[in-house]
């Protein structure tokens, strides 16, 4: 019978073989067809083409030559899971891994002479229906769940290299994301744009919550629960969020509300709170 142990150990390896890089259902767009047409991809047939690498059941990023990619959240998931290997095992390898990858993700920083504090992006360009998102520029869950890596580590080997810019990262959720809009307030997916997406609203919560209570915050920890309450208003009945508010958001599945669920038990423990 295959263990847990021997799962993660397979899936570990084949992680490392391919350099922690792999396809993105939305990176369509990283395609080097948008090296020569680089306009291309906004607008219909940016979404068209997104759409296409997305839902098809024929993998077409090799024919179209898109490459393989490190995607920063998925590099700080992988640093989270190697953490808890460690705490497990106390193998120094897991640890080891951690840190040559925090140490990447240091230098993958959206720009700071733009956002004055840490966050980060995708590393393709994302055409959506309600937005356009160029490669790199920061939005909330990429930033969060980054931030959750680096202070973990941080706080595990005791170094303020990763503490810090996961510290920093809520001063850019509070002034770039915040939003009121028409007697609601929310934390963007996205610097600049309105759309109401909760679970991004509720990560950004929850990360400015635990910010809050490290470092005693009470505008933090006030601000995280406005936007807490928000959300958890528009959940329905049964337990569920549609996505977002747009009229093209009203669709439920089980991994957003999924996030949701996530992203409150983070705020609630934050806060020791039993609110939610």
């Amino acid at each position: 019978m295959i263990s847990v142990e021997d799962i993660v150990s397979s899936l570990l390896r084949d992680a490392k073989i391919n350099d922690y890089a792999g396809k993105d259902p939305f990176d369509g767009l990283n395609s080097k067809f948008f090296y020569f047409f680089p306009r291309a991809n906004t607008g219909l047939l940016g979404l068209f083409w997104t759409q296409l690498h997305k839902r098809s059941a024929i993998n077409f990023r090799t024919v179209f030559f898109v490459p393989d990619k490190r995607n920063p959240k998925g590099i700080g998931l992988f640093i989270l899971g190697l953490l808890e290997n460690y705490q497990s095992t106390n193998e120094q390898s897991y640890l080891d891994e951690a840190v040559e990858l925090a140490n990447w993700l240091l230098t993958q920083q959206s720009d700071r002479t733009l956002w004055g504090h840490s966050c980060w992006g995708y590393h393709f360009d994302w055409n959506a229906r309600a937005f356009f998102v160029p490669k790199g520029k920061p939005n909330v869950i990429t930033t969060v769940y980054v931030a959750q890596a680096l202070w973990a580590l941080g706080e595990i080997i005791n170094s303020d290299k990763y503490r810090e810019p996961a510290i920093d990262s809520a001063n850019f959720i509070v002034k770039h994301l915040y939003t009121e809009l028409d007697g609601e307030c929310f934390f963007s997916y996205i610097p600049g744009e309105t759309a109401l997406v909760y679970n991004a609203s509720l990560w950004g919560a929850a990360w400015v919550a635990k910010i809050a209570s490290i470092t005693g915050n009470s505008q933090y920890k006030k601000l995280s629960l406005a936007v807490a309450r928000q959300s958890v208003l528009a959940q329905s009945y049964d337990g569920s969020w549609v996505y977002g508010t747009r009229h093209h958001h009203q669709f439920i599945d089980s991994f957003h509300t999924g996030y949701n669920l996530e992203a409150l038990t983070l705020l609630a423990d934050s806060l020791s709170t039993d609110e939610f």
